[in-house]
């Protein structure tokens, strides 16, 4: 069996699957919405700031993992009720 080398799908694919189904699991999982109060649209605003960026951790792994993990650090002191912490995981990853 002759394996070959094409790749099984663009890349950029892969990263904007992996921002989206981040970014629905940490809401699933780490939104403590009994405890929040705000408005329900804030938060998955709030989340998509610091997971948008994720599409470009190949190009600036640096610069995008410096930017999700200053986000993690500011959400979770503002917003007590969301710990955003899979984007920080993936970036872990990538860097």
């Amino acid at each position: 069996m002759i394996l070959s080398s094409r790749r099984i799908a663009d890349p950029r694919l892969i990263d904007v699957a992996l921002t989206v189904g981040l970014f629905g699991l940490d809401l699933l999982v780490n939104w403590d919405r009994s405890r929040y109060t705000g408005p329900l649209w804030l938060v998955p605003a709030v989340a998509a700031v610091g997971y948008v960026p994720l599409v470009l951790r190949r190009r600036h792994p640096l610069a995008v993992f410096v930017w999700v993990l200053t986000h993690a650090l500011v959400v979770t002191a503002a917003l007590p009720a969301y710990l955003p912490t899979m984007a920080a995981w993936a970036m872990l990853y990538t860097v």
